[in-house]
């Protein structure tokens, strides 16, 4: 039988301070605009015509990587006991 979890990891491991931060690379594309990527997390990239449009462009990548891996490791994990917990903190 597996212990019973705590309550949520926000308890657990105090995720209301925790914040990380990643370095986001943009480089001209040759057709124009910008690509990017993160250089700690480079299956999550984008691009945008402006700085500003693929760097929000990314932010929806990274989220679509972050289910990704989640469904992943939902599918390769049954009998585990899994909790989820919002990473919150200010930017860099």
């Amino acid at each position: 039988m597996l212990p019973k979890p705590p309550p949520t990891y926000a308890a657990a491991i105090k995720a209301e301070a925790l914040h990380f931060t990643l370095t986001v690379v943009f480089e001209p594309a040759a057709e124009g605009g910008f690509t990017c990527h993160f250089a700690e997390l480079p299956e999550a990239f984008s691009e945008g015509e402006t700085i500003e449009r693929a760097g929000a462009n990314l932010h929806d990548a990274f989220q679509l990587v972050l289910a990704h891996h989640r469904d992943e490791a939902a599918a390769d994990m049954a009998g585990v006991v899994r909790q989820t917990y919002a990473c919150r903190g200010a930017a860099a």
